[in-house]
């Protein structure tokens, strides 16, 4: 009985906050703006875009999924993508990104684990855009030897290809 309380006083505490967001979120819009943006926009643009997120998130979710299969092999690929879009969600609108932590509701094996896994997935965000910045950048890199560029990709690689060793390591000198 208690448990049906409990779940009942947070189903009516979250219905109460989306509300009270949603309420916020839409005094604050301008929806005669909006519609005349989307109005005026190549449709073409906006469905191409809205494609790329899907494809997005999809990547995202199946990385996530991958990275949780590790710790925990009942894992499946549709809870990792809510659980991606929920840590999305919450990241969203707390400082930092820090919402990020809230992946780990709803899914299977230690919960600090899983926290240290969105590290993980994090740093390897970071490793494939200092990636593409020197690679990009190499252009205007101009005092650099393209030697030094060249081994600051190899090893950049490499990192990424023992992405899966970076995690037991993580997991074996975190203290919990």
């Amino acid at each position: 009985m208690k448990n049906k309380n409990t779940q009942l006083i947070l189903f009516i505490i979250r219905s109460i906050l989306t509300v009270a967001l949603l309420v916020f979120i839409f005094k604050k819009v301008d929806f005669n703006a909006v519609g005349q943006v989307l109005y005026t926009a190549n449709k073409i643009y906006i469905l191409l875009a809205l494609f790329l997120v899907c494809v997005h998130v999809f990547f995202k979710s199946y990385k996530w999924y991958l990275l949780a299969k590790e710790l925990h092999s009942e894992n499946t690929l549709w809870g990792a993508t809510r659980s991606y879009l929920r840590g999305t969600g919450l990241a969203i609108v707390t400082p930092s990104r820090i919402g990020e932590l809230g992946r780990v509701v709803g899914m299977k094996g230690n919960k600090l684990h899983l926290g240290s896994l969105t590290f993980v997935d994090k740093v390897s965000e970071l490793w494939i855009v200092i990636f593409f910045v020197l690679l990009g950048g190499q252009r205007f890199l101009t005092g650099f030897n393209p030697i030094f560029i060249i081994l600051a990709l190899a090893v950049i690689l490499l990192f990424l290809y023992q992405f899966r060793r970076l995690n037991n390591a993580i997991t074996r000198f975190v203290p919990f």
